[in-house]
């Protein structure tokens, strides 16, 4: 049977026509009385494993058996994990089963999560058979596995607490967070125990008692905190030892133990009748409320709206993804002060690899602690000024030539991220 032809009988009045789409299944073949096998088209990798880091390999194709028209191999990019070059196409020539001058080159696609034991895909590509006097066909390929070596370390985990001193009755909240993206999940499973001074009656785990970074993250989610207990803390400070176990397949180990103090200390008086009876309330406030993202800190100040017959700790919580807390954390305001010039804390903004428009806004926030009581703490507005450029977009075409019924897909790139779809 021909196909892509019409044909009319000689010396008869019958006609008979058929036509085929151009991307018909290759017709078959015989040799001898034998039907021959259906042509395949196989993609070799010189290296099937690469550094996901600037690595590339080529690509060979070859049939499992001759044809009698050249066979046109165009690879097909993979986003993510793969790009193809210029070289995409590679022609196996007529009664040939490969072409070792004619092969392609794929390129790795690099990212910033730890994938442990690599990521994995399969090169492809589409064949077109163009025998002679025939419109061309579609051949199967058969893709080849490629492994891309990953280049990130292990993350480590980091357990925190915030604040890590609290008086009586007061509690601390327990989070976690990762120096670097895994693409897996990281389950933690929190525990507490009695550290120096201590026993178990003097604090308790809240109920629930896991943390977890999603994959792609590196902030924790899931509310778990250590509460001391209201009463019988006389005496010297009380240490609390808290840990955690990680779970899952991400490979990341324990993080080490925080410890949360507990101050100790006789009981002091509530305020005096003529204060009324309102503890006072906290206000913070930035030296500079407006930082670069990248290096960029500021001073916090604290400030009381009444005086107490008791010191008041402030103790300044870090912000997952936005700022740090520096070692200088806590603020002490002594008994009938409301302010405290020498003692001030410092905030250190965190970097991220996106382009925020504007920049990014956070709240300075703290946790308060006054064994006569106290109000509410007021936050700071912090504004971190974007570093990075706005990211520039590319289409791209694969392949870029295609023959007369072919297909060709079209993609777009960032030349980086972008806080906006």
């Amino acid at each position: 049977m021909f196909t892509g032809r019409a044909f009319i009988l000689s010396g008869g009045s019958l006609a008979a026509a058929a036509m085929c789409l151009s991307a018909a299944p290759a017709p078959a073949q015989t040799e001898g009385s034998g039907l021959l096998a259906a042509p395949v088209v196989t993609l070799t990798l010189a290296d099937p494993a690469i550094a996901e880091n600037g690595g590339s390999t080529t690509v060979t194709a070859t049939l499992n058996r001759t044809m009698d028209g050249p066979v046109t191999v165009t690879l097909a990019p993979s986003p993510g994990f793969y790009t193809v070059g210029s070289d995409a196409t590679i022609t196996i020539p007529q009664d040939a089963t490969s072409n070792a001058s004619d092969t392609a080159t794929i390129r790795a696609v690099d990212d910033d999560l730890d994938n442990a034991g690599g990521r994995s895909a399969t090169v492809t590509g589409t064949a077109r058979y163009t025998p002679d006097d025939y419109d061309p066909h579609v051949l199967d390929v058969t893709g080849a596995a490629l492994a891309l070596e990953d280049d990130e370390p292990t993350p480590a985990a980091v357990l925190e607490l915030s604040p890590a001193t609290i008086s009586r009755g007061g509690s601390a909240a327990v989070t976690a967070s990762l120096d670097g993206k895994s693409s897996a999940a990281v389950t933690l499973a929190v525990a507490a125990a009695p550290g120096a001074n201590a026993a178990a009656a003097d604090f308790a785990l809240s109920s629930a008692r896991t943390l977890t970074i999603a994959a792609g993250a590196t902030a924790s989610t899931g509310a778990v905190t250590v509460a001391a207990a209201a009463g019988g803390m006389d005496g010297p400070d009380k240490a609390v030892t808290v840990s955690a176990a990680v779970s899952g397949s991400s490979g990341v180990a324990d993080p080490a133990s925080a410890t949360l103090t507990i101050r100790g200390g006789a009981e002091t008086s509530v305020l005096p009748a003529e204060q009324g009876t309102t503890p006072p309330a906290v206000t913070l406030a930035l030296a500079d409320s407006s930082i670069p993202e990248n290096g960029g800190s500021t001073t916090v100040t604290a400030t009381l709206d009444r005086v107490s017959t008791a010191p008041t700790t402030i103790t300044v919580a870090s912000a997952a993804g936005f700022y740090t807390a520096g070692a200088d954390a806590t603020i002490l305001i002594p008994a009938g002060s409301t302010s405290n010039a020498a003692d001030t804390a410092t905030v250190l903004a965190v970097d991220d690899d996106v382009d925020n428009v504007g920049g990014r806004a956070a709240t300075v926030t703290a946790s308060a602690s006054n064994s006569a009581g106290v109000g509410s703490v007021t936050g700071a507005a912090l504004t971190l000024e974007d570093d990075e450029p706005t990211p520039a977009a590319a289409l791209a075409l694969s392949p870029e030539s295609v023959a007369e019924g072919g297909v060709s897909a079209v993609t777009a790139t960032l030349s980086g991220k972008s806080s906006a779809a």
